[in-house]
C-alpha cells in the first residue's frame, strides 16, 4: 500500500515538478493532493490525514509547528542556517532539503523515507485513525460545551486539528423521529467520501451530524449541502429531514451553529409540506411554523421557574404539537433552550442532563417530567449564578468541559485565571460540592457515552481520545463510575 502525500509549494511550476519527480521515482509514495499556498494545503493536510507532507515555503518552519498532527514532514527551504536546521530537528522534521531542490535530493529524502518507515501501513493507518477519533472527540467535546458562550475568545484545544475559518453543521433525522440509525451514519460516511468534501461525520444525541468545510470562502455552501443532502437521501431506506445552519468562522460559533442546524430540522418538523432540507432563518416563512413561534412566545414571555409553571407549559406544547411524535420533541427543545436563555441560567451537571433529555420524550407523562426537572434545575443553576465568586466557577467548569481530555491540570486551569490552585479548587468544591478531579472525570465519562454510541470507533480508541493512554485506567474508572463496562453499556445503547 502507497504513503499518501499532500505536495505545497507557492510555484506552480515548482508543486507540478515535484508531482512529476515522485510519480516517475516509483518509491511507493501517492500525491493525494497538491496545494499552491499555505492555507489551501492546511485544509489538504486535515481532509486526509497523509502519511507525508512536502512543503516548500518560506514559513514552512512556522506551518509544521501549526498543524500539531504526528505527519512525516520534508520541508524544503533557502535558510540553511543552523538555527533553522535546529528548529526543524526539534520540530521532529523528517527531512531539511535545500533550495533551489533537484531530483536527485527528493529522490533520496523519499528513500530514506521509505526505510525508516518500513513500508508500515497498518501503523500508519492506525495513527490516522487515532487522529481522526481526536478530532470527532474535540468536536463532540465543542458541541456539548454548554458553558461557551459567543462573545468569548476563541479557547485554543489542545492539538486543534480542525480549521474553523469556513464551516456549517448538517443535522439529520430519519422523519418517523426515530433515533439516527448506524444505516444513516454509514450513508453520510459514503457520501462525503464520495463527493470528496472535507466533513467529520458524528452520532450525537438522536440524529446524526455533520461538521462540513467548503473549501474557498465558502461561497457556495447550500449548493454543496443540498448535494450532500441528495447523495445521503437516495440511498436511505426511509425518508429523512435534514437540517442546515448558516456558514460560521469562528470556534465560539460551534455550538451556536448545530443549534441552527436544530432549529432548521424542528422548522421542518413543524410544517405541514414534505420538505427534505431546511436552511436555518431567523424569520420562519411557512404559516405553521411562525404560528407555532408565536405561540411558543407567549408560552415562554408567562414562564416561570416553578412547577406550576412547568405543567401548564406541558399542556399547553402538547396541545401544539397535536400529540405527535417528532413535534413533540421539537417543541419541548425549544421550550427548554428557551427558558434557559430568557432567566440567564448557566449549566450544571443537572441542567445538562434535564436539557439531554428533551431529545427522548415521547409520551405526556415524559413532557411534564421533562419541563418539571428542567425548571428545577436551572432555577439551581440560576441561584448558583447568583452567589458570591459563581462567575469564577462557571468560567472554569466551561473550561473543564472544553479541555477536559487533554492533560488537564488544576494548576494550568488556575494559571488561565490567575488564581491560585488552592484557591480555584476550594471554590469548585464549595459551589459543586465536587473537587476537580472528580468533575474531569465525570466529563471524560459523558464523552466516551456518547462515542460509544457511535459503531465505528473501537472502546480502546474511545478511551485515548477521552483522555486515558492506559486502557485498564479508563475501564476501571468507567465501570467504577456507571456500574457496567464500557462493552456492555455501548451494547446497550446498540
Amino acid at each position: 500500500m502507497a504513503l499518501k502525500a499532500v505536495l505545497i509549494a507557492p510555484d506552480g511550476e515548482a508543486l507540478e515538478r515535484c508531482r512529476q519527480w515522485i510519480v516517475s521515482a516509483d518509491k511507493g509514495v501517492e500525491v493525494a493532493a497538491a496545494a499552491d499556498s499555505l492555507s489551501k494545503g492546511r485544509e489538504w493536510i486535515y481532509r486526509c490525514i497523509p502519511d507525508v507532507v512536502l512543503v516548500e515555503h518560506e514559513q514552512a518552519l512556522d506551518f509544521v509547528e501549526s498543524v500539531h498532527l504526528a505527519l512525516r514532514w520534508i520541508v524544503i527551504s533557502s535558510d540553511t542556517s543552523f538555527s533553522a536546521a535546529l528548529r526543524a530537528i526539534r520540530l521532529g522534521v523528517f527531512d531539511y532539503l535545500p533550495k533551489p531542490v533537484d531530483e536527485a535530493l527528493l529522490t533520496g529524502a523519499l528513500e530514506r523515507l521509505i526505510v525508516h518507515s518500513g513500508m508500515q501501513p497498518p501503523y500508519s493507518m492506525a495513527l490516522r485513525q487515532a487522529q481522526r477519533v481526536r478530532r470527532k472527540a474535540q468536536l463532540l467535546s465543542m458541541l456539548t460545551n454548554i458553558g461557551q458562550y459567543q462573545d468569548q475568545p476563541d479557547e485554543e484545544l489542545e492539538d486543534e486539528t480542525l480549521p474553523f475559518n469556513a464551516f456549517y453543521m448538517m443535522v439529520i433525522q430519519s422523519r418517523n423521529g426515530q433515533q439516527a440509525s448506524k444505516e444513516i451514519l454509514a450513508l453520510a460516511d459514503e457520501a462525503v467520501q464520495r463527493m470528496r468534501v472535507n466533513a467529520e461525520t458524528l452520532l450525537l444525541y438522536d440524529s446524526v451530524v455533520l461538521f462540513v468545510m467548503p473549501q474557498g470562502e465558502g461561497d457556495d455552501y447550500q449548493q454543496q449541502a443540498r448535494q450532500i443532502a441528495d447523495e445521503i437521501g437516495c440511498q436511505a431506506p426511509d425518508s429523512l429531514r435534514i437540517g442546515v445552519s448558516r456558514l460560521c468562522s469562528s470556534k465560539n460559533n460551534v455550538r451556536a451553529s448545530y443549534q441552527q442546524a436544530r432549529r432548521a430540522l424542528w422548522d421542518i418538523s413543524l410544517m405541514d409540506a414534505p420538505l427534505t432540507i431546511q436552511f436555518y432563518a431567523k424569520s420562519p416563512g411557512a404559516k405553521r411554523v411562525t404560528d407555532v413561534y408565536k405561540q411558543m412566545e407567549v408560552l415562554i414571555e408567562k414562564a416561570e421557574l416553578t412547577q406550576e409553571s412547568a405543567n401548564a407549559a406541558a399542556d399547553a406544547i402538547l396541545k401544539m404539537s397535536g400529540q405527535q411524535y417528532s413535534n413533540l420533541r421539537a417543541l419541548v427543545s425549544l421550550y427548554a433552550m428557551s427558558l434557559q436563555k430568557k432567566f440567564g441560567c448557566p449549566e450544571n451537571d443537572a441542567a445538562s442532563q434535564a436539557l439531554y433529555e428533551t431529545w427522548f420524550v415521547g409520551s405526556v407523562e415524559d413532557v411534564h417530567t421533562c419541563l418539571v426537572n428542567i425548571c428545577e434545575s436551572l432555577k439551581a443553576s440560576l441561584e448558583v449564578k447568583r452567589g458570591k465568586s459563581s462567575l469564577l466557577a462557571r468560567d472554569a467548569l466551561a473550561y473543564i468541559q472544553l479541555h477536559a481530555m487533554e492533560n488537564i491540570s488544576l494548576e494550568s486551569m488556575a494559571a488561565r485565571f490567575y488564581v491560585s490552585p488552592n484557591y480555584i479548587s476550594a471554590l469548585l468544591r464549595q459551589e459543586t460540592g465536587i473537587p476537580f478531579r472528580q468533575h474531569v472525570r465525570k466529563r471524560r465519562m459523558e464523552m466516551a457515552k456518547t462515542m460509544l454510541a457511535d459503531p465505528r470507533l473501537s472502546v480502546a480508541e474511545i478511551a485515548q481520545a477521552v483522555g486515558y493512554s492506559q486502557y485498564t485506567t479508563f475501564y476501571n474508572l468507567f465501570r467504577e463510575m456507571e456500574g457496567v463496562s464500557p462493552t456492555d453499556y455501548r451494547n446497550r445503547l446498540l
